[in-house]
């Protein structure tokens, strides 16, 4: 919940050390810093703390829960160890408690407490700047040279970070050379402290994955290599394809006009994704997360142990939350049992990772959590992906044209919760890794805030499904 102090410090003197010398601050760099001044702010100031850790036991007594009394001494620490003891216990007891109706409110309230502890610690600048992965011109000139045959001159004219990828990096790269001309190269890198840690994910089973869907033509880059050793660049990485195109979007939704062609070059898309023949590619299934589906047919059994997957990353957190934590209780009493068997998902088929060219799907990017599960998940994600342009129902419809695959409304508002419960654990674990990785990145410790103020969702969201039975 809270970051640590020192770290804080620490973090923010790295972002001071950046620029050169006579050279001011400027743009995400000031953003950063900013941020993490407030929360050095917050995590001293001993008249706010106390008045969260009140309302903290307030809760806990709403609960019927015997209930010791706030710390007298004004001490940040000792406040906001109390503030977190609070979260956790909530997170136990109300957990204890799923299902019961009499709880909406206390459950707003807490969901309420948890937005307000995230809001006021950070205003969120909109880019990632990395530090520990080398991704600039020279380092990456510098490897390339070395590693492609004929490269020995050549000259890296532009590197370009793509929107995203606060687990991975994903770098375009251009270089000119005299054999063969201007080349261009994806260069997809695992960051050190990844926000996604989940056992059996990783950049190695995610090459394994590329590998199937690159055979399978479904629009996955060409994988050159995986560079597992180490190397000048800081991390492990998969070097790749480049193909044309450009991001239409982010994780958080389209940035430009979606055409009708366009839409339903998205809906074809996700629907191959989903056709792929995961059993003609045994070595990639058993080398890669897929392997833990093996012996599930049914929509219902995957998408369970999907939900059990990220429950568990959830509870391994330092602080858990008590809103998340409930939202998983109700998802897994609530999950769908749909006809049909399960499918390939790519986790995140939306426009922050799809290359567009002419309306066309030219590259379908960053495979990192594919698994098996309820094809319903993923539409129910794009047609979210995509509201600010285009019509669910038109895009439902399209889908279903195209695949035969009938998804009621129920299905698409159960996956919209745990599409919130996804969003705000990415939040909470981003800082949960800058609390406890000396390798994270100064960002992660403010990406709480760009998703946990979205804890509102996950109830809104709960509502919604709850109307359609």
């Amino acid at each position: 919940m809270f970051a640590d102090t020192g770290i804080l410090l620490q973090s923010l003197t790295r972002v001071l050390a950046r620029p050169s010398a006579g050279e001011a601050l400027a743009g995400t760099d000031l953003a950063i810093a900013r941020t993490l001044a407030q929360r050095l702010a917050v995590a001293n100031d001993a008249d706010l703390l106390r008045r969260h850790a009140d309302r903290g036991h307030a809760l806990l007594k709403a609960c019927a829960e015997p209930d010791g009394e706030t710390p007298t001494l004004d001490d940040p620490v000792i406040l906001r160890k109390d503030i977190e003891t609070s979260l956790t216990r909530l997170s136990e007891l109300l957990r204890s408690r799923g299902g019961d109706p009499g709880l909406r409110d206390l459950n707003r309230h807490v969901s309420d407490w948890e937005s307000e502890l995230h809001a006021l610690q950070a205003d969120v600048p909109a880019a990632q700047r990395a530090d520990v992965l080398k991704l600039d011109a020279a380092t990456v000139q510098a490897y390339l040279r070395a590693r492609v045959p004929g490269s020995a001159d050549a000259v890296v004219e532009e590197t370009r970070r793509l929107a995203g990828g606060y687990g991975r990096a994903t770098v375009l790269v251009r270089m000119a050379t005299p054999v063969f001309g201007v080349r261009g190269f994806v260069i997809r890198a695992e960051h050190p402290a990844s926000i996604l840690n989940i056992p059996g994910i990783d950049i190695v089973t995610e090459h394994e994955i590329i590998q199937m869907a690159y055979a399978a033509g479904v629009g996955a880059p060409e994988p050159y290599w995986l560079e597992s050793g180490d190397n000048p660049i800081g991390g492990r990485f998969i070097l790749l394809e480049l193909r044309p195109g450009e991001n239409y979007g982010t994780a958080f939704g389209a940035t430009r006009d979606i055409s009708p062609r366009l839409r339903s070059n998205i809906a074809k898309g996700l629907a191959a994704v989903h056709a792929i023949p995961v059993g003609e590619y045994p070595a990639q299934v058993k080398n890669s997360q897929l392997s833990q589906w093996e012996g599930l047919s049914g929509v219902k059994d995957a998408a369970l142990l999907w939900l059990q997957i990220w429950r568990r990353f959830h509870d391994e957190l330092a602080v858990p939350s008590p809103t998340i934590a409930r939202a998983f209780d109700w998802l897994e009493r609530n999950c769908p049992d749909r006809a049909g068997g399960a499918a390939l998902l790519h986790s995140d088929f939306g426009l922050g990772n799809l290359l567009i060219a002419d309306d066309e799907i030219t590259a379908v990017l960053d495979w990192e959590a594919s698994h098996m599960g309820d094809p319903a998940e993923e539409v129910a994600w794009v047609a979210y992906n995509l509201r600010d342009y285009v019509q669910e129902g038109d895009f439902v419809s399209e889908y279903t044209q195209i695949t035969g695959r009938e998804i009621d409304e129920f299905s698409l508002r159960f996956y919209d919760v745990f599409s919130a419960v996804k969003m705000c654990l990415g939040g909470a674990a981003a800082l949960d890794r800058f609390n406890f990785s000396p390798m994270a990145e100064p960002i992660f410790c403010h990406l709480t805030a760009l998703s946990m103020d979205k804890l509102d969702m996950i109830d809104r969201s709960i509502e919604r499904a709850e109307a359609t039975r």
